[in-house]
C-alpha cells in the first residue's frame, strides 16, 4: 500500500510539473509556454519530458496525459485572465521564508507558492494546485469516501493561510486579509491499479466546472504600485533555492499541524531577520 501511495504521490508531481512549467518556461527562442498554440505546447512538453528533471515520471506520462494537462492549463489561465485581466502577473513555484514557533522553539520554515496571482490593481490570490482520484468538495458532511476528507481541506486552509502570514511577514498586505486562498483541483481520470505490474495508472486529469475553487473571501487591497514593485523586485522577494541554506518545507508542515492542533496563526509565524531581502511592499 505505501507504493501505491508513493506512486500516487509522483502523478500528482507530474501533473503539477507541467502546470508549473506552463507558466515559467519558456522556449528556445524565449516565447513562454503559456503564450503558445495547443500543438506548439504539446511539442514543447514533449521536449520537456525528455529532459532529466522528468525521467522520475517516464512510466506514468503519455500523451492523454500530456493532452489533459494542457486543456485544463488553457482552461485555468482563461479563467485567471478573465478574473483578474489579460495583464495579471502569474507568478510559479516561488518560495517563502520565515521563522515559526514549534514546541516553543523558533524554526526557520519555507514555503512555495504554486500561483501567486496579481491584477494591475493590487487584488491577489494564492492558489495551489491539489491532485487526487477523490472527487474535490470542501464540505463533505456525510464523509463520502469517494469525496475530499474535511480535515484535509482543512489542511489546506492553514496551508495557505501560512503562506499568506509570511507574505505579511515581508510587508504584503496584512496578516489575515487582503489576499485571497483559493486551491486547483485537478481529479484523476480512470485512475487504477495494475495489479500485475504493481503500478498505478490514469488517463489524464479533469478540473471543476470552476478550475479554481475559493478557499475564504477576503477583502482586496487596492493600490497600482503594488504591482511594479513586485515585478521590479522578484529576486529580492522571493529567494532562489541557493539562499535557502538549511530552511525546509518540513518545518512548515510541522507548524501547520502544530497550529491545527493548538493555536491561532496570528501567534505562529513571524518574519525571518535577513538582510537578503530588504524590500518591504506597501500593503496600499
Amino acid at each position: 500500500m505505501e507504493d501505491v501511495w508513493k506512486q500516487q504521490a509522483l502523478c500528482g508531481d507530474l501533473v503539477h510539473a507541467m502546470l508549473s512549467d506552463f507558466y515559467r518556461s519558456k522556449t528556445n527562442n524565449g516565447k513562454r509556454f503559456c503564450n503558445l498554440s495547443d500543438a506548439q505546447l504539446k511539442e514543447a512538453f514533449n521536449k520537456k519530458l525528455k529532459e532529466e528533471y522528468y525521467s522520475k515520471y517516464v512510466d506514468y506520462i503519455n500523451d492523454s496525459i500530456t493532452d489533459s494537462v494542457i486543456k485544463e492549463a488553457k482552461k485555468l489561465d482563461k479563467e485567471i485572465r478573465t478574473k483578474y485581466g489579460d495583464d495579471c502577473m502569474i507568478l510559479s513555484e516561488k518560495r517563502l521564508v520565515g521563522t515559526g514557533v514549534i514546541n516553543g522553539n523558533s524554526t526557520p520554515i519555507v514555503g512555495k507558492m504554486d500561483l501567486f496571482v496579481i491584477s494591475r490593481n493590487g487584488k491577489m490570490t494564492i492558489l495551489d494546485f491539489k491532485c487526487s482520484p477523490k472527487e474535490y468538495t470542501e464540505h463533505n458532511e456525510n464523509e463520502d469516501p469517494s469525496k475530499y476528507d474535511p480535515a484535509k481541506v482543512l489542511t489546506f486552509k492553514y496551508q495557505l493561510a501560512a503562506y499568506r502570514r509570511l507574505l505579511a511577514s515581508i510587508g504584503i498586505s496584512d496578516p489575515d486579509s487582503n489576499i485571497d486562498l483559493g486551491v486547483i483541483p485537478l481529479q484523476f481520470q480512470n485512475y487504477r491499479l495494475d495489479y500485475n505490474n504493481k503500478k498505478v495508472q490514469f488517463d489524464g486529469v479533469s478540473s471543476m466546472e470552476s478550475s479554481i475553487q475559493m478557499l475564504s473571501n477576503t477583502s482586496a487591497v487596492t493600490g497600482g504600485n503594488l504591482y511594479s514593485t513586485i515585478e521590479g523586485n522578484l529576486e529580492q522577494i522571493f529567494p532562489t533555492e541557493n539562499n535557502l541554506d538549511n530552511l525546509t518545507t518540513a518545518n512548515l508542515l510541522s507548524l501547520i499541524s502544530l497550529c491545527i492542533a493548538l493555536a491561532p496563526f496570528s501567534q505562529a509565524i513571524r518574519p525571518i531577520a535577513t538582510t537578503k531581502r530588504s524590500v518591504m511592499i506597501p500593503s496600499k
